[in-house]
């Protein structure tokens, strides 16, 4: 499994803060950790969103990060097949 972070570029060069990190997609402790998932980002800010499935979702960032504020939200998306 690969993932990619891409951050906004201004004026040609990388910004060196964000005001935060929104990360909005399922949960899989097992496969990837929430800061290996944003890994590049960790230092660039001091907030993060997380709206993933699952309770305790947080608590991976809040170990890497102890310092930043988070801001958790559990979601839940039911679909069906005909």
């Amino acid at each position: 499994m690969r993932f990619q972070v891409s951050m906004q570029r201004k004026g040609g060069s990388r910004l060196a803060k964000f005001l935060l990190v929104f990360l909005s997609c399922r949960a899989l402790p097992d496969v990837i950790s929430t800061p290996s998932l944003i890994q590049p980002l960790l230092n660039k800010t001091n907030t993060f969103v997380l709206i993933q499935n699952g309770i305790g979702i947080h608590l991976d960032l809040q170990d890497a990060r102890p310092d930043a504020h988070i801001l958790s939200a559990c979601a839940w998306v039911d679909s069906t097949t005909q």
